[in-house]
């Protein structure tokens, strides 16, 4: 399977911005789920492999949707804008869980 990390999809931020509350956003990422269990055959798990799962804080979406209702977007504006914030967010944790994962690694081999 490729690594490869596409832009969202819209639908996320379209359930958000339709939901009557505020949801609360729990950004997670995870590194090395498919040297555990691998993509291709055999599948079967593999013990011993380092799993690095990270949970951000909470997203405070409040502000970015008052500002996207009150700037006038269109729907299709208002989707892309919200799930542009989300991608990003979720992309700084990637990175912050990639050093987390590459720091698990270096103690699992020192």
């Amino acid at each position: 399977m490729d690594q490869t990390y596409l832009r969202f999809k819209w639908g996320i931020a379209r359930m958000i911005l339709e939901s009557p509350v505020t949801p609360m956003v729990i950004p997670m990422w995870h590194i090395g789920m498919e040297t555990v269990l691998p993509n291709q055959p055999p599948y079967y798990f593999r013990c011993g492999k380092t799993v690095t799962f990270n949970v951000g804080p909470p997203l405070d979406l409040g502000p970015a949707l008052e500002s996207i209702r009150a700037s006038g977007a269109s729907d299709e504006e208002a989707r892309s804008a919200l799930t542009r914030l989300i991608q990003d967010k979720l992309y700084e944790l990637k990175r912050e869980t990639e050093e987390l994962h590459q720091e698990h690694v270096k103690c699992k081999t020192s």
